[in-house]
């Protein structure tokens, strides 16, 4: 099983930066036991060194259960390439150093690279966990804003019709998600959507390479030349006990657990990958209670909520309330939670 969402360097703290250091420490320390014996080296010696740099450069920059060459951002590549480039040039160097009858001094400025060339890497790297951290906390109180707004398009829409939108409607269906474009700023686009043809057919096709960046979290990392249709990671969870049934819309009234205790939408990132134009969504009877579970491949979870944001995940309830739950709620509360008139009572949470 894989962790959701993946965990990145720099969410490790400062274990892999201590091992780091502590690492070249003792390699910069043989080195150094090497230099004063002024005697030959074999490549048993260079090889030893070399597993050392590799060992550090790992340990520094590579997420715990991946590959080296599988670094995950913020840390590109070229940061793990760099430093061990740096550390294979030193070892060379040294290792040539330590045959020649060279001064002290010029074998320690040798070996003094093996520490200065990685640390030098590292202090240019020091500001990406605290703006990586920053920017992540950006993107969650982004996520939060585009809910509320989805939850206000959908309060809106209430106050019109006296009801919520069906999460599927009308022959050929179409989502709710359609519905609220006149609520949200969209409704020239809504306009232009033909409800007599199915969501990514004739003029819809254009409808729905729209990309609409207020159903997307900016946490989710994509690579938008390999999607055709904009996805969204805002979803209904569907079944009759909850706030979207499939006999009939609800209404506030409704709401017999109370609106305040009932969740509406929810992120579920990088699972589906269904585009915000598709009338699918998630189905309650189809998923595993849970959030951010683990899941069977990268990338992936098997639970009804999942966000990349760590630690839980954003969800908008039926009073229009944006909130963060936890990835330890239980699934009784959990369940409590996404249905409407079953009388359960979701505690605090």
């Amino acid at each position: 099983m894989y962790e959701f969402p993946p965990q990145t360097w720099y969410m490790q703290g400062w274990w892999p930066t201590l091992w780091h250091c502590g690492v070249l420490a003792v390699g910069l320390g043989l080195m150094s036991l090497y230099a004063r014996k002024k005697r030959t080296p074999d490549p048993y010696d260079a090889g030893k060194i070399a597993v050392i740099a590799a060992l550090a450069t790992c340990l520094f920059l590579v997420p715990r259960g991946r590959e080296p060459w599988e670094t995950h951002r913020p840390a590109p590549a070229i940061f793990f390439l760099m430093i061990w480039g740096a550390a294979a040039v030193a070892t060379i160097r040294n290792w040539y150093l330590l045959t020649q009858k060279d001064s002290d001094f010029q074998v320690w400025i040798s070996l003094g690279t093996v520490v200065i060339a990685p640390l030098f890497l590292f202090t240019c790297l020091i500001p990406l966990p605290f703006d990586a951290m920053g920017r992540e906390a950006a993107r969650r109180v982004q996520c939060k804003n585009q809910l509320k707004r989805i939850g206000l398009a959908l309060h809106t829409y209430h106050d019109v019709y006296s009801m919520f939108p069906l999460h599927q409607s009308g022959s050929p269906s179409h989502s709710w998600r359609v519905d609220l474009l006149p609520y949200l700023d969209e409704g020239a686009l809504y306009a232009t959507y033909d409800f007599g043809e199915e969501w990514n057919e004739g003029s819809n096709k254009l409808v729905a390479e729209t990309d609409l960046l207020f159903y997307q979290c900016y946490s989710i990392p994509r690579n938008y030349q390999e999607i055709t249709y904009p996805p969204t990671d805002y979803f209904a969870i569907t079944g009759e006990e909850t706030a979207w049934p499939d006999s009939e819309a609800s209404r506030l009234s409704d709401f017999s657990d109370g609106s305040s205790n009932t969740l509406q939408v929810v992120e579920a990132c990088r699972k589906k990958e269904i585009p915000w134009c598709e009338p699918r969504d998630l189905e309650l009877t189809d998923e595993t209670l849970g959030i951010n579970l683990p899941g069977p491949e990268s990338h992936s979870s098997p639970g009804i909520i999942s966000s990349y944001h760590g630690e839980g995940a954003n969800v908008l309830f039926a009073d229009g309330a944006v909130r963060s739950l936890s990835e330890r709620t239980e699934p009784a509360i959990l369940e409590a939670m996404l249905t409407r008139s079953s009388n359960d009572d979701s505690g605090e949470f």
